[in-house]
């Protein structure tokens, strides 16, 4: 069986993920890479490298991240609010077939 020793800190108490061991079917490896880190690193030792690499910048900024925070917010909107984003996009694709249209009809 196929494992990685997994353990994220964070400032924000939710997000904080408790040293264990996952299966690799159960993760989601990014590009975020802590270099040299020893074999047996302790607790501390691991916190001071990622703090010092700013792992949570690196992880806000990535595109897993901001589109995990997307469908986060998405799953929260009550049903007004679905409705409003629903017209939102009816009128981007109808401005966006209206241009279309208009260009074809230049061409011909």
């Amino acid at each position: 069986m196929r494992e990685v020793l997994v353990e994220g800190f964070s400032s924000d108490a939710s997000k904080v993920v408790p040293r264990h061991a996952a299966p690799l079917a159960y993760v989601t490896l990014t590009g975020i890479v802590i270099p040299k880190v020893p074999l047996g690193v302790g607790h501390t030792a691991l916190q001071k490298l990622w703090n010092n690499e700013k792992v949570e910048e690196k992880w806000a900024n990535s595109k897993t991240a901001k589109t995990s925070a997307k469908l986060m917010r998405r799953r929260q909107l009550n049903d007004f609010e679905r409705f409003k984003v629903m017209v939102l996009r009816k009128q981007a694709r109808f401005e966006t077939r209206k241009t279309l249209a208009s260009s074809r009809g230049k061409k011909a």
